[in-house]
């Protein structure tokens, strides 16, 4: 089933966020049809767009929602290989991507050196 678990996140998601009367301090969505598409049928099928296209919207609209002293993190629990599998030990099956957002900056970094106010990468 590619549907039922992420409908019943979205079905309770925002509801949550924009409840007056919830005072959530962590609120986890573990969204399962990325997965099921990639098992079922492949990385690259049609329906894997359909749902990234989801994930993106939902992500979208969470951000908008968000509460100005919130921070959101948006990871992956592995990766997946083209034709869908993962557990192994590959790059592909290993490697997730991270996504962290605030609406409220959490720290500034400046250089000495660049006080014509360009940016600094002080990590290069």
């Amino acid at each position: 089933d590619l549907n039922t678990v992420d409908n019943g996140i979205l079905k309770h998601l925002f509801f949550e966020m924009t409840n007056n009367e919830s005072s959530w301090s962590l609120l986890v969505a573990h969204f399962l049809g990325v997965d099921h598409v990639g098992h079922s049928y492949h990385a690259h099928h049609p329906l894997m767009k359909e749902k990234i296209d989801l994930m993106d919207s939902t992500i979208m609209e969470v951000v908008n929602l968000l509460p100005e002293d919130a921070i959101l993190f948006v990871f992956g629990d592995h990766g997946m290989t083209d034709d869908g599998e993962h557990g192994g030990a590959s790059p592909a099956e290993t490697d997730s991507g991270l996504f962290i957002y605030s609406p409220t900056p959490l720290f500034h970094v400046t250089c000495p050196d660049h006080s014509d106010g360009s940016p600094s990468f002080p990590f290069q």
